[in-house]
């Protein structure tokens, strides 16, 4: 063969000035300039490229634990064939794996979510790769201080700790996924829509909508014909979040917020719900624990003179857990001052859901000083309401994840420690099988291939 050949690839953008990419020597050299740049989500193929590959983009709902690893999983098991965006309605990462910083100084923190990890031998087996990447990282290390009034572990059983805060569990695999996390952002109503050709390939995705309308505003699509849009909600641009200007459109939705949130959501959830009466009876029966949790910030130099790194409270009505969290953490409070988690009992934290959490936090003072009569004033106290602490009654079969929604063109998935148990193995659990079944829907759907069907030359190669 004489002469070289090249590719010429006119992508038409849709926000943004015309872009292109010309005089690649070869195919290959072609397509990892597109994948490079992620272009197949976000220009549509002109010129003489006749069939793009399908690059689905996915919306993950929560950037806790399960959140986290399900984007991790995905990218690291599909690279380059997929776009991810994850929203979460919260100012950072973590959900219930939460760590809480002192106002004057970000150094200070406490974990007033997850206090520490336990891996049995089953799972120290089967998540093995999980457990080694994040002690390899620095992120976990073996807790080596004493837990009074804890329960007799199972032989083998291993305990971790985070130096830097559970958080920082989920921090990791956000990072490792190279997801895009939008902060603050709340979804509440999911809606299929037909997409415009000129923007997006010519299938309906599953459309998010920030519903800061009433149903009523909702109207019947008028017409389903190539190259029009079918409208569903009234939601002009001044009543979207900040920063939106368009309309978001995704391929497949994971949400992985407790399952009183999950049956909060309008729209396609529960337009799945009332279509499958056994499914949101499963939903409904999951239930899970709650409790308040204190943080208290102590000034540098302060002692805090405790034979123990944790305590479970026995006997008192209101405190159930007390760790001196950066003693927990084999930390030096030096330079920072040493912290205090309280955690209330189960039913202590049902009993005053509703209450006025300041009245709350002034108990709880009250039962932490009965208890430990010496402890210091703080400088500063948090609290927080877990509403939804650890589930106690999982979905029925403990599936790892369920399907709300599973068409042709979109799919609706709902995951986390609901659909498995309680820890940080039972997130892994449920974020492997959601990854395993969204890639299995993707696969059976044609919705991912591995390169182009048809690719013309500009330029042909001369005999």
């Amino acid at each position: 063969m004489g002469g070289a050949a090249s590719v010429v690839v006119d992508l038409v953008p849709i926000e943004s000035s015309d872009l292109q990419i010309s005089a690649s020597p070869n195919v290959e050299e072609a397509f990892s300039i597109i994948l490079r740049n992620n272009l197949f989500h976000r220009f549509c193929g002109g010129g003489k490229l006749q069939s793009m590959v399908m690059m689905p983009k996915i919306l993950i709902a929560g950037a806790g634990v399960t959140g986290a690893l399900c984007a991790h999983i995905l990218k690291r098991d599909l690279q380059h064939k997929i776009e991810l965006v994850i929203w979460e309605k919260a100012r950072g990462p973590g959900g219930r794996m939460s760590t809480s910083r002192k106002s004057d100084n970000s150094q200070c923190s406490v974990d007033l979510g997850a206090q520490y990890i336990t891996v049995t031998p089953q799972y120290a087996e089967s998540h093995k790769r999980y457990h080694e990447e994040l002690i390899s990282n620095g992120v976990l290390v073996p807790f080596e201080g004493r837990i009074e009034g804890s329960k007799e572990s199972e032989p083998g059983t291993l305990n971790f700790v985070t130096p830097n805060g559970s958080s920082s569990i989920v921090k990791h695999f956000l990072q490792t996924s190279g997801a895009t996390v939008d902060y603050q952002h709340h979804l509440s109503k999911l809606e299929a829509a037909n997409v415009h050709e000129s923007t997006q390939p010519e299938i309906p995705s599953v459309k998010m909508f920030l519903d800061t309308l009433s149903d009523d505003t909702a109207v019947k699509p008028a017409t389903t014909e190539k190259g029009t849009r079918i409208k569903i909600v009234a939601n002009p641009q001044e009543e979207r979040a900040a920063g939106s200007q368009h309309d978001e459109v995704f391929d497949a939705v994971i949400l992985t917020m407790p399952t009183g949130q999950v049956l909060q959501q309008k729209g396609l959830v529960q337009e799945a719900l009332a279509k499958n009466a056994l499914m949101k009876s499963h939903l409904q029966s999951v239930r899970y624990s709650s409790r308040y949790a204190l943080g208290l910030f102590y000034k540098p130099g302060t002692a805090l003179d405790l034979p123990w790194c944790a305590r479970y409270v026995q006997g008192d009505p209101c405190i159930r857990w007390i760790s001196a969290d950066v003693k927990k953490r084999g930390a030096d409070a030096g330079s920072l001052g040493p912290s205090l988690v309280v955690h209330t009992s189960v039913p202590f934290g049902i009993q005053h859901l509703e209450a006025d959490k300041d009245e709350i936090q002034r108990v709880i003072m009250q039962h932490l000083y009965q208890l430990l009569p010496d402890l210091p004033e703080p400088a500063e106290v948090k609290c927080l309401r877990w509403r939804y602490s650890q589930v106690t009654t999982p979905y029925e079969g403990n599936p790892g994840c369920i399907f709300l929604a599973r068409l042709p063109t979109y799919a609706v998935v709902a995951a986390g420690d609901a659909f498995t148990h309680s820890n940080l193995d039972g997130c892994i659990s449920s974020a492997e099988t959601t990854c395993e079944r969204l890639v299995e829907y993707f696969t059976e759907t044609n919705q991912l291939k591995r390169e182009c069907d048809k690719l013309e030359m500009e330029h042909g190669a001369e005999a």
